[in-house]
């Protein structure tokens, strides 16, 4: 499960993976309507647990579409202390 620190806070697994889900979604919609030239010009920034959704969202972004987007800035990413 790419979302490490979830197992930690179980509320919040299930949210994840709608958040990761629906985000990876909506990204390759806007590169089907053209409003994203290349999954390269994808970057995302997470702080926190957000930085554990970025990486999530990279996961099923790469698995949706075998192409990985352009970057992933995780600024103190929620983990195992």
């Amino acid at each position: 499960m790419p979302l490490t620190i979830l197992k930690y806070v179980p509320g919040l697994y299930v949210a994840g993976n709608i958040v990761g889900e629906r985000v990876a979604d909506f990204l390759i919609f806007l590169k089907n309507q053209r409003a994203i030239n290349t999954y390269k010009d994808i970057h995302l920034i997470g702080f926190s647990l957000g930085a554990q959704y970025a990486g999530d969202i990279g996961f099923r972004m790469q698995k949706k579409t075998q192409k990985k987007i352009g970057r992933i800035t995780g600024i103190e990413p929620g983990g195992e202390n």
